[in-house]
């Protein structure tokens, strides 16, 4: 049983690394994190995944990374979010009205290996959006369904039940409100921007900017 074990994880391993291989010829300028498992995922031109990541049905929006360990399930990512360690998004979803949780009686996936049920009965899963520049704490969970607006900040092991409006910091188990990062008027005023979407050179040419509100915020009266 442990050499059969032992060759399954080898031909696995072999199989995924050489996955990888080709993704890195499609995507030259995505870095692959050792073990890393990608399935069904696009990506832009630039992103980076951590050792251990676990990648399924999901977008990456440009110049985003994802530390290692992380897991990802059904997810649009925006451009330029910072996703830390542990982070685990898309998990599915079990019924808390049904008699029992498991889905064995409401499921066709054969979760332990068998179903009672003749038809699917219950939506294990949601799509689950997170806008641009986003920045997701290390050992955050971010449960199906859930949307996360452009700027916002999830604090390390908070738990997302709901979703997180622009430029909103959230942190908790579940998570909750703890203030904006700016006062309403400066959130309209960057989102009418929409910096993630301008070009590398507009970027490398108001790097400066981005470290100066003020001086940032100039840009839509300019």
């Amino acid at each position: 049983m442990k050499n059969y074990l032992a060759q399954y994880t080898a031909l696995f391993r072999f199989i995924n690394s050489t996955k990888n291989f080709f993704l890195k010829f499609k995507y030259p300028k995505v870095l692959i994190g050792r073990n890393s498992v990608l399935t069904k995922v696009t990506f832009e031109k630039y992103s980076s995944l951590g050792e251990r990541v676990v990648l399924v049905n999901s977008k990456i929006g440009n110049h985003s990374y994802i530390s290692r360990s992380g897991q990802i399930h059904n997810a649009t990512i925006g451009r330029f979010c910072s996703i830390g360690p542990g982070v685990k998004i898309g998990l599915g979803i079990h019924p808390t009205d049904f008699i029992s949780t498991h889905p064995v009686f409401y499921s066709l996936r054969k979760q332990s290996g068998a179903t009672f049920s003749t038809d699917q009965k219950f939506i294990e899963e949601l799509p689950i959006k997170i806008g641009h520049d986003v920045w997701i704490g290390a050992n955050a969970i971010i449960m199906d369904g859930v949307n996360i607006g452009n700027g916002a900040i999830i604090a390390a092991g908070a738990v997302v039940t709901k979703s997180v409006r622009p430029y909103e910091i959230v942190g908790g188990v579940p998570a909750k409100h703890i203030r904006f990062r700016f006062s309403d008027d400066e959130i309209k005023k960057i989102q009418s921007i929409e910096w993630w979407n301008k070009d590398e050179e507009w970027l490398k040419k108001n790097v400066s900017m981005f470290l100066n509100k003020n001086e940032f915020l100039s840009l839509v009266s300019a």
